[in-house]
């Protein structure tokens, strides 16, 4: 990534892999912790010139995984 850019990212734990959200800089990024969370997601929030709040997410699920729901 170019140096103007704050990267956030969740690898895995083996074998590589993981996914990454890059914000340039100047937006003031902020990664957004989700302390549950096991899967492979991440999410920065950035605040935009109205000072609302824009957020930014990453998610990777294996084509063959089991998934019963998502919630909001």
């Amino acid at each position: 990534m170019p140096n103007n850019y704050t990267c956030f990212c969740k690898d895995r734990c083996i074998g590589g892999g993981g996914v990454m959200v890059g914000v340039k800089s100047g937006f003031a990024p902020v990664e957004v912790d989700l302390q549950d969370n096991k899967g492979e997601v991440v999410w920065a929030q950035v605040t935009l010139r109205n000072q609302k709040k824009l957020f930014i997410g990453a998610f990777y699920c294996k084509p063959d995984a089991e998934i019963t729901h998502y919630t909001s």
